[in-house]
């Protein structure tokens, strides 16, 4: 983390730094390391078929099976998922108002 200690934010917690200053959904270095291993795997896994699966805690639920469609245009996630987020995390989303073809 690059802020300086007496200006970081105390009632923000970030769990990939294991310290005080920002959330672990804002945390840029996190975000930044993930997209890198996704397109490390994309580009070591270049011609084979089918999706690439994560497991992830995200929100503070663990997710066993996530895929990850590298030609895919739209990011899907099943009702029987959606159904078991938090309220506080389900609020955030926003509906789709486009057709699905």
């Amino acid at each position: 983390m690059v802020t300086p200690v007496d200006k970081r934010s105390s009632n923000k917690f970030c769990e990939f730094h294991n310290d005080k200053g920002h959330s672990t959904d804002e945390c840029m270095q996190l975000k930044k390391q993930i997209d890198e291993l996704v397109n490390d795997i994309m580009s070591a896994n270049k011609g084979t078929e089918g999706p690439l699966v994560i497991e992830a805690e995200i929100g503070g639920h663990a997710i066993h099976r996530m895929y990850v469609d590298g030609g895919s245009s739209m990011e899907v996630l099943y009702k029987h998922c959606f159904n078991r987020l938090r309220p506080e995390i389900k609020s955030q989303m926003v509906p789709a108002t486009t057709s699905l073809t």
